[in-house]
């Protein structure tokens, strides 16, 4: 699965039962911010009256130096 597809699903249906899930952020076609790239999306999950929110960074592969890269950006 790609990223942009990824994307898509969750942007149509946010939900992880139980947790209900809500989209606070997000652009599929552009993921740059004033010149630096940004984070795919913030996603808030609630499940029984507490609400959290995360960044969320999508990557095509899962080699340590990607999950190092995915980290840096979303900070």
């Amino acid at each position: 699965m790609t990223e942009s597809e990824i994307l898509t699903r969750i942007a149509e249906k946010p939900d992880f039962p139980p947790l209900r899930g809500t989209i606070e952020e997000f652009n599929p076609t552009l993921f740059l911010n004033s010149g630096e790239k940004s984070a795919d999306l913030v996603l808030a999950l609630e499940w029984e009256n507490q609400r959290r929110k995360f960044v969320v960074e999508f990557k095509g592969q899962s080699a340590p130096s990607y999950l190092a890269g995915a980290i840096e950006q979303v900070r």
